[in-house]
């Protein structure tokens, strides 16, 4: 009896959250106070989604079949963090998921945006278009950590330059 082979899985798709960061101070440090250090505040550009070929900074693999061309939605965070003697406001931008469905994009947002005490255990829950939820680590439920805002935008999914 002739063995049937298995077709080769397909190989995983990444999307890439294109994005930029601007820095400024908004207060400097005490020049006198050797462990002062400057309060930042960061503003975001979030500019596309891009196929990607690894897993890596702003990248997550596709729980759905993608392409060039298709309209992707992205959830992500930005937070702020510091500690005892600056402030870094919006320091951060964190992916949480791409979707194909705004639905379940839109499900994510809120359950992200809902303020959560110190003992969440740092952990957060992210549901897929597939339907699987898988707990995450949640990065802004630090000391000095606070989430700023979750949000989704939606962009068409271009080739890697």
């Amino acid at each position: 009896m002739a063995k049937k082979n298995k077709p080769a899985p397909a190989p995983t798709v990444y999307l890439h959250l294109e994005a930029s960061g601007y820095t400024e101070v908004t207060r400097e440090a005490d020049p006198d106070d050797e462990w002062g250090a400057n309060d930042t505040s960061t503003t975001w550009s979030v500019d596309g989604i891009t196929l990607h070929d690894r897993d890596g900074h702003r990248a997550l693999p596709a729980d759905f079949p993608v392409e060039a061309g298709d309209r992707v939605y992205v959830v992500y965070a930005v937070y702020s963090t510091g500690d005892t003697f600056h402030r870094a406001d919006g320091e951060y931008l964190e992916v949480i998921s791409f979707h194909k469905s705004e639905v379940t994009a839109a499900r994510n947002v809120a359950a992200l945006n809902v303020r959560r005490g110190r003992d969440s255990d740092f952990k957060m829950v992210v549901e897929y278009d597939s339907g699987a939820k898988v707990e995450r680590h949640c990065p802004w439920d630090g000391y000095f950590e606070s989430l700023d805002y979750v949000t989704c935008s939606a962009f068409t999914v271009s080739k890697r330059d």
